[in-house]
């Protein structure tokens, strides 16, 4: 099929109505919330054997790990990956596919090398040092990372939403599983780290086999080069905004380890595990259908965009403030209950920030707004707004004396006005992109 033709037929596939995306956006998200929980859900089953197999400390070495794995595979594809489902052409859709995997087995290799030279440097003030296994494990698990994320986004462009909800119930029992038999066997923080790994390996392998059919024939170098050359801007723009935005979310744990001790990194990492629960269960799974639909609005020249935000956020809203609510007032109860009397310590981290992943949750989907109107220079801007704040509490505060509770009261107050920002900046972003008239 030729180009033209391969663009008119795609054309055609925008030429439903709003609702239609509307009823699509419920749809999907229901099918990839559905796997997703049951991903959730097994985790969350798992933790209170898990949290008497391990220690607060052994919590923290993962929390040390994951946060430094995911800030390297945000950017590990260059952020080719999230413009796939941008083109109206499958032909270039899967040349940026094959475009983000091939960079991201560069960036891993890259990664790896970076973590054995420095990484006595790097963590050298830990109260204790990390495990070699886990650095050299770090490469494996940012090669993982990018390629379900790449995997991921040209599911949905396939629409391909039960096929990602699996991956995600592939990924929350397998580490579930891993991580438990490391805590019998007393492989200490290894066990956590290898759980996290195979869990990552799971997901990876069965998305990669669910897009094999669409992604079938050849990708031809010219066109990696014109895709590379079409989006490059998500590379130049995207990869300094997205490393930004996600330093913020995963530096805490990193700075908290550095300032204070790996114990009340550990303890951080359980309560952000419970908050951002539902973040990730339907905040995530919520903007990335809102993404591939919104996209298809627009490319249909609808003017419902704006109304789609509104829609999605309430929802998200009217779904989520009982179980905040739930977990601020009762999480002493829960925690000395269901995790042990260890972990009580973490009952303040959850009720300070809990306001603050509330406001993460329900504008999750107004954060894909910026790659919607490829705004990734506005994006970085306030991204920057969002690193300062998270190195005012972590840095700042604890050189000032300030406790732990104390840090954690700054950064949920100014993360909560940073999302507030984000949702009204993507609002007025729609607004100014709905008025627009399509070319003929």
């Amino acid at each position: 099929m030729s180009r033209k033709l391969e663009i008119a037929s795609f054309q055609r596939s925008f030429a439903a109505s709003p609702s239609d995306s509307r009823s699509a956006w419920v749809g999907g998200a229901a099918r990839l919330l559905s796997g997703a929980a049951l991903g959730q859900i097994l985790m969350l089953l798992a933790y209170p054997v898990i949290s008497r197999l391990y220690s607060p400390s052994d919590l923290g070495v993962l929390a040390v790990y994951t946060s430094t794995l995911g800030i390297i595979a945000v950017v590990a594809s260059f952020r080719f990956d999230q413009a796939i489902p941008i083109p109206k052409s499958r032909r270039d859709a899967k040349a940026l596919l094959a475009l983000a995997v091939a960079v991201s087995i560069a960036v891993s290799f890259i990664s790896g090398i970076i973590a054995l030279v420095y990484s006595e440097w790097s963590f050298s003030k830990l109260d204790r040092p990390l495990p070699t296994g886990v650095l050299l494990l770090l490469p494996l698990g940012v090669l993982l990372v990018s390629v379900y994320q790449a995997l991921s986004m040209f599911s949905l462009r396939e629409r391909l939403y039960g096929r990602i909800g699996a991956t995600r119930a592939m990924q929350g029992g397998a580490s579930a599983c891993i991580q438990i038999v490391g805590g019998l066997v007393g492989a200490g923080p290894l066990g956590l780290v290898a759980g996290h790994i195979i869990g990552q390996s799971a997901g990876s392998v069965s998305l990669g086999l669910g897009v094999l059919r669409p992604f079938r024939g050849s990708v031809r170098l010219r066109d990696i080069w014109f895709v590379a050359r079409r989006y490059a801007r998500f590379a130049y723009m995207g990869m300094p905004s997205a490393l930004l935005n996600t330093a913020a979310l995963l530096l805490p744990a990193i700075l908290i380890a550095s300032a204070y001790d790996l114990r009340s990194a550990g303890l951080y990492g359980l309560a952000v595990m419970l908050l951002s629960a539902p973040v990730q269960l339907v905040g995530r799974s919520s903007a990335q259908v809102f993404y591939a639909e919104a996209m298809r609005e627009v490319h249909g020249c609808s003017s419902a965009v704006g109304k789609l935000l509104t829609q999605v956020t309430v929802r998200l809203a009217i779904i989520s403030v009982v179980p905040t609510a739930v977990l601020m007032v009762a999480s002493r109860p829960i925690f000395e209950v269901v995790f042990g009397q260890e972990w009580a310590g973490a009952v303040p981290y959850v009720q300070i920030l809990a306001g603050a992943y509330f406001l993460s949750l329900i504008t999750a989907p107004a954060s894909q707004v910026f790659l919607i109107a490829e705004r990734q220079g506005l994006s970085l801007m306030l991204n920057v707004l969002k690193v300062m704040v998270t190195f005012g509490a972590f840095a700042y505060v604890p050189n000032s004396g300030g406790g732990i509770h104390a840090a954690l009261i700054y950064y949920a107050g100014g993360m909560s006005i940073y999302y507030l920002m984000v949702w009204n900046v993507a609002y007025l972003i729609l607004r100014k992109l709905a008025g627009r008239s399509c070319p003929d």
